[in-house]
């Protein structure tokens, strides 16, 4: 290329920064000792000498040049001293080594540069030399790196790619998994990859939409939609957004994030647990435990209270308290009541407890207690769980009748047994009376606090489902570690 053609090419891309440039490589052009080929030449990549002074920069739009310490922003990841920075005009900044560099020191400098998402491309500053020896470097090197920061036609290397556009999120209940909280992310493409390949997406959150944190580093995947079920909490708002990971260059670029998108996650409700009895009568009033909003699946809810008679008759009321009292109802009629909750994508109808007492049990449900309603929402007990109780044996009740499979009795005292034996299959309470004081019944009572059925009678068990195995171990006169460690 002549020096008018160059010229004339020049001023066809308007890049004014780089007459200076070009005055000086035509005042090398018509040196008699050399052709412009062979003025200007670049140290042979192969080079051991330190010939490269510097990074040449291009920083993404709106990044500022120099961070709050005075220092090239990301300089501090190159791993190498950065002596000075100099604006060079259209973005670009020279970033001036301490002391010049090899190829190699220098190539690792501008890979650590490359990593960081602020900056758009690196090219090494080299020390040029002027003689025969670059005839076949300064097309090829200096021209080509000359062009690919200055002509609009050739595309900078190693660019990541714009944000992705349109990011939705929304919550995604699933019948299916009704407790499960999920999120679902849509998002449009990148605009431009700027030559890249898609390798995926990484998918960030935050509860501020300030501080975030990396929910999915790489999809693997080119899909532009993903479920979240990990991290989000049903009724905690949460934000969502998205970059694309590209590979050009044989580099990883992840662009910047697209805008940020919300979403609340909503499950279903927890069924009601009935505080008072489940057969009222007229003018009595009914009262469920109060949900908190994760038991309400995240937001606010419905309860529906029925009242049913003998004859079908059923009476309703609606509140989002926590106590309801039908009207209508007939005086000395018993009806029995039920409750329903409801928020926007399901409902859940109440856990009976029908048991006489329950409303006595506040070990059961009370803000103290062992929350023993939370566990029912999971299960109340297998009925192929056997507890075996080692106390004083068992009486005949009716909310264990059920709930008993066979024992043993261990106490090797007659006397203490009161029995007539030792040893034997029957673990029977004969109970511990004396002159002065009842009997216990303690093997009864620990047996009923494990697992009394749900019926309406009595009281109910922390697992009503369960079985119990009785062994007697304890009598009138106490027992043996003996007898309570063949028990064992």
């Amino acid at each position: 290329m002549r020096p008018t053609a160059l010229w004339r090419y020049l001023r066809q891309v308007k890049f004014k920064w780089v007459a200076a440039t070009l005055a000086v490589l035509l005042a090398v052009t018509v040196a008699p000792s050399a052709s412009w080929a062979s003025a200007v030449e670049a140290q042979p990549a192969s080079s051991s000498l330190a010939n490269v002074v510097g990074l040449i920069v291009k920083y993404r739009p709106g990044v500022a040049p120099l961070g709050w310490d005075g220092q090239p922003t990301a300089s501090g990841s190159s791993g190498f001293e950065i002596a000075s920075s100099r604006a060079l005009g259209e973005g670009l900044f020279a970033l001036d080594f301490r002391s010049p560099l090899t190829d190699a020191r220098a190539r690792a400098a501008k890979q650590a540069l490359l990593s960081d998402e602020r900056v758009l491309s690196v090219e090494l500053d080299h020390r040029l030399r002027f003689g025969p020896e670059g005839q076949r470097a300064a097309r090829t090197t200096t021209l080509s790196k000359l062009a690919s920061f200055v002509a609009p036609s050739i595309r900078l290397t190693a660019v990541a790619a714009l944000a992705p556009t349109r990011l939705m999120a929304q919550n995604f209940f699933n019948p299916q998994t009704p407790r499960l909280p999920r999120i679902k992310l849509t998002w449009a493409a990148s605009t431009n990859l700027n030559g890249g390949t898609l390798l995926g997406y990484r998918i960030e959150r935050s509860t501020n939409n300030l501080t975030w944190t990396t929910v999915i580093s790489r999809t693997s995947s080119t899909s532009r939609t993903a479920l979240i079920t990990s991290g989000i909490t049903s009724g905690a708002k949460t934000y969502f957004r998205v970059r694309a990971i590209t590979k050009i260059s044989g580099l990883t670029k992840v662009s910047l994030p697209s805008k940020s998108a919300s979403a609340t996650p909503v499950v279903a409700p927890l069924a009601p647990v009935l505080v008072s009895q489940n057969v009222v009568f007229a003018g009595e009033r009914v009262t469920w435990q109060r949900q908190s909003l994760a038991q309400r699946g995240g937001e606010s809810a419905k309860y529906r209270l029925t009242a049913t008679s003998n004859s079908g008759k059923v009476f309703a009321c609606t509140t989002t308290s926590n106590s309801c009292a039908p009207t209508g109802l007939v005086a000395t009629v018993p009806y029995t009541v039920a409750v329903s909750v409801t928020n926007s994508v399901a409902s859940a109808s109440s856990l009976i407890v029908a048991d006489r007492h329950y409303g006595s049990q506040w070990y059961l449900y009370d803000d103290y207690s062992v929350h023993a309603d939370k566990a029912w929402q999971v299960t109340q007990g297998k009925p192929e769980v056997v507890v075996a109780v080692l106390d004083s044996g068992i009486t005949e009740h009716p909310d264990l009748d059920g709930q008993v499979v066979p024992g043993y009795d261990f106490i090797s005292s007659k006397t203490s047994a009161r029995d007539g034996d030792g040893w034997d299959s029957d673990p029977t309470d004969e109970g511990d009376w004396t002159a002065q004081e009842d009997s216990s019944w303690h093997g009864t009572h620990v047996a009923g606090i494990i697992a009394a059925a749900s019926n309406a009678d009595g009281v109910v068990g922390v697992a009503p489902n369960v079985k119990i195995q009785p062994i007697r171990v304890l009598g009138a006169q106490g027992g043996s570690e003996s007898d309570l460690i063949a028990a064992i």
